[in-house]
């Protein structure tokens, strides 16, 4: 196609010549259609091949993770009677009393004091 092209373009009246005109009009859409596909394979590959040995998951990057998912977990929670509690049974349940208590009689100690409904809150989340 390029040689085709080329020889076309030799010719110095082939803008003149429809004949011509048409047939490298033609040669050129044929070369780009084949230029877009080249390119689009070369696209596809380069993919493949960042999937491939791109960012790998590594041994750092999951023990980076894990560290994070530790630091965002409850490890240890001291209820009202200074108790050590440790295993996620004993926190989970002791978070959910604590919450249906308060949601029980939120608004009997908001009316009787909010301050110490706020206190009591607080204590809870310095706690945690």
């Amino acid at each position: 196609l390029l040689h085709d092209i080329e020889e076309i373009k030799k010719k110095t009246d082939f803008m003149q010549n429809d004949d011509l005109r048409k047939k490298f009009y033609d040669l050129e859409t044929q070369l780009d259609s084949i230029i877009k596909t080249e390119v689009s394979g070369a696209i596809t590959r380069s993919r493949i091949q960042w999937t491939e040995e791109g960012e790998r998951s590594t041994k750092y990057f999951f023990g980076l993770e894990k560290s994070r998912a530790k630091k965002k977990s409850i490890n240890k929670l001291i209820d009202n009677n200074n108790v050590d509690l440790v295993t996620h049974r004993e926190i989970s349940d002791h978070v959910v009393d604590f919450y249906q208590d308060i949601f029980n009689s939120t608004n009997l100690m908001i009316r009787k004091s909010p301050i110490t409904f706020l206190q009591a809150t607080l204590i809870l989340l310095i706690r945690i």
